[in-house]
């Protein structure tokens, strides 16, 4: 990824799987970080962007788990329901109706 980035830094889908690998491995402030940067990038896909957001929600519902402040679970259901405004597939629109 990190060879892909430095030769590609621009690359939408790239920083997408990069930001998908550090939530994965639990680096949760970097992922947040390269996913807001995706998400303020204007004319991106828009398949990319409901996925941005859809993983977006996911960080923020993670951080819910481990803080249980209500601001946190807020704000993942919003990114969710923004998702689900962008989508024709079910994925966000699940996790925006169990994240209410």
């Amino acid at each position: 990824m990190r060879a892909g980035l430095q030769d590609h830094a621009d690359d939408p889908i790239l920083q997408y799987l990069s930001a998908l690998a550090l939530a994965r491995g639990g680096n949760d402030s970097a992922a947040m970080a390269r996913v807001t940067k995706r998400l303020q990038v204007p004319g991106l896909e828009p398949s990319l962007r409901v996925e941005s957001l859809s993983l977006a929600g996911r960080i923020v519902k993670d951080r819910y788990t481990q803080t249980h402040r209500i601001e946190d679970a807020a704000t993942s259901a919003s990114l969710y329901e923004q998702a689900h405004h962008l989508s024709e597939y079910s994925f966000p629109s699940i996790n925006a109706a169990t994240a209410k």
